[in-house]
């Protein structure tokens, strides 16, 4: 048996998809931000049309993008659709109780600060900072968003370099954005708790950029549990029949 294998270069098509998916998965494309044009595309990153139709052809697939009629390419904004989020699914029709789902985060949100602290890039970096520094100047107007919240986590599982990774934390905060909406608001409304979720996130891209993993993921770990513990009026028992946290991590981790 040959150890070696051929080495085959990578499609054209699936570097356009992998390069425009990573700007959306880092906050670089925005929900509602036009893609340009498949022509312009082709000709900015040197490469065919065909490439790029089929390139856009899976973005739509997998719902990070939307053609428009008449209109445009768009970055979707996010969606509890069941097509458009496969997590929404593990849900159920009763929906999951926000403990659970807060519970099931532990683990992704975990692991991606641990891989990110191992193999980040200076370019992730950069656009790491560039959320606390969004974050802050909300701040100073007495307002954080639960969206730029959620752009320093996708934003930190793309620095984990797994694609996989990233699109799994992606998907969960858009149903925060979509299912936990209401009942997540009250970690933005008050003065101390908008300061103190700040300075976790300090705490998680100190611990990333000192390539500590262990350090990273418990600060993680304890941002997670600050959120459970200023929420726990809201994180009510499961009703019957409504699937657990373990359950639905072992579904996630079967996927």
């Amino acid at each position: 048996m040959d150890l070696y294998k051929p080495v085959r270069p990578k499609k054209i098509a699936d570097q356009v998809f992998e390069q425009v998916r990573d700007l959306i998965f880092n906050g670089q494309l925005k929900p509602g931000e036009q893609v340009p044009p498949q022509r312009e595309l082709a000709a900015r990153l040197g490469v065919s049309r065909p490439s790029v139709r089929e390139a856009m052809g899976r973005l739509v697939h997998l719902g990070l993008i939307s053609q428009q009629q008449g209109q445009g390419t768009f970055v979707c904004a996010p969606s509890s659709e069941t097509e458009r989020n496969p997590l929404r699914a593990l849900a159920g029709t009763q929906g999951l109780p926000l403990g659970d789902f807060l519970e099931m985060c532990s683990g992704p949100e975990g692991g991606s600060a641990a891989l990110a602290a191992r193999r980040a890039h200076e370019e992730d970096f950069a656009l790491l900072e560039q959320s606390l520094a969004d974050m802050e100047r909300q701040l100073k107007h007495g307002s954080l968003s639960p969206q730029e919240d959620g752009f320093f986590h996708v934003r930190l599982a793309s620095a984990a370099q797994n694609p996989g990774q990233a699109s799994l934390i992606k998907h969960l905060h858009d149903l925060r954005l979509t299912d936990f909406k209401e009942k997540l608001a009250k970690l933005y409304t008050g003065r101390d708790s908008r300061a103190q979720l700040h300075a976790q996130h300090r705490a998680v891209l100190a611990a990333v950029k000192s390539r500590d993993h262990n350090a990273a993921r418990e600060a993680m770990l304890a941002h997670l549990d600050f959120e459970m513990a200023r929420l726990r009026p809201a994180c009510q028992t499961p009703q019957a029949g409504s699937p657990s946290a373990a359950q639905i991590r072992r579904l996630v981790s079967l996927g």
